[in-house]
C-alpha cells in the first residue's frame, strides 16, 4: 500500500473518531435535554391543573357573589316594604293615641270619648301583647298606654302597666323601664307585683348597677318569700357575690 493511502486512511478514521465523539456528545446532551423534559413535565401539568382549579374556583366565586348580591337585594326589598308598613301602623297608633288624649269624657259634641267595653279592651290588650311578642314594641308602647289610660281599673290594667315596662326594658331603656315597672306597685290587688320587683333588680343589674341591683332583688325575697321568682332572685344574688 503506497503511503498517499495510508494518511488517507488515517485521516478518514480521525474524522470518523471526531464524528463519533461529536454524536455521543450530541447524544448526551440529547439525554439530558430529555431528562429535563421528563422533569418539567408534571410541574406543567400541575401548573395547568391548578390554573383549571383557580379557574373554576373563580367562577364559583363569582356565581356565589352574584347570588349573595341577589339575596341582600330580596333583603334590602322586604326590609323597605316593612319599614313603610311599621311606619304607615305606627302612624296610625299615633294618631289614634292623640285624638283620645284629646278628648275628654263627658264633654258635649261628638267628642265624647266612652270607655271600651269589656270585649273590645280584651281584644286591644292581645293584640298588644301579639305586638311585644312580635317585638314591635313601639306599636305595644302605644297601645298599653292607651288602654291604662281608658280604664285603670280594668281587671287587666295592672297587666298592661307591666307589659309596658317589658317594652322598654327590652328596648333597653332601663331608667323609663324601671319607672313602668314601680308603677305596677299602684295597681291594688295586682298578681304582678313580684314580676315586676324582680325586672326592677334586672334593670340595674343591666346597667351594671350592682348596688341597687342588690337591694332589689333582696327585697323580692323579703317581701314576696313564696314568689316563684325566688330562686331567680337568689342566683343573681349568688352571681353577683362571685363576680
Amino acid at each position: 500500500m503506497c503511503s498517499g493511502q495510508v494518511f488517507s486512511q488515517v485521516n478518514v478514521e480521525k474524522e470518523l473518531k471526531r464524528l463519533n465523539a461529536k454524536i455521543d456528545r450530541a447524544n448526551v446532551r440529547l439525554d439530558s435535554l430529555e431528562t429535563k423534559n421528563m422533569e418539567s413535565i408534571p410541574e406543567l401539568k400541575s401548573v395547568i391543573q391548578n390554573n383549571t382549579q383557580s379557574q373554576t374556583y373563580l367562577d364559583s366565586l363569582n356565581e356565589n357573589i352574584l347570588i349573595l348580591i341577589q339575596n341582600l337585594d330580596d333583603k334590602i326589598s322586604v326590609l323597605e316594604n316593612k319599614t313603610t308598613y311599621l311606619e304607615n301602623k305606627l302612624l296610625t297608633l299615633i294618631n289614634s293615641y292623640r285624638e283620645i288624649s284629646n278628648m275628654k269624657p263627658g264633654s258635649k259634641g261628638n267628642n265624647v270619648v266612652e270607655k271600651l267595653t269589656p270585649e273590645l279592651y280584651i281584644d286591644k290588650y292581645n293584640e298588644s301583647l301579639r305586638h311585644v311578642q312580635n317585638g314591635d314594641f313601639d306599636f305595644a308602647v302605644v297601645g298599653l298606654t292607651m288602654l291604662i289610660r281608658d280604664d285603670p281599673q280594668n281587671r287587666l290594667a295592672d297587666n298592661s302597666q307591666y307589659w309596658l315596662g317589658e317594652c322598654y326594658y327590652s328596648k333597653m331603656e332601663f331608667i323609663r323601664a324601671i319607672s313602668e315597672f314601680e308603677n305596677v306597685f299602684s295597681f291594688p290587688g295586682t298578681d304582678k307585683d313580684d314580676d315586676a320587683q324582680l325586672k326592677i333588680g334586672m334593670s340595674y343589674l343591666a346597667m351594671n348597677n350592682i348596688v341597687d341591683a342588690k337591694i332589689q332583688f333582696q327585697k323580692l325575697l323579703d317581701v314576696y318569700p313564696d314568689s316563684e321568682y325566688a330562686i331567680s332572685a337568689r342566683d343573681h344574688l349568688e352571681q353577683i357575690s362571685l363576680e
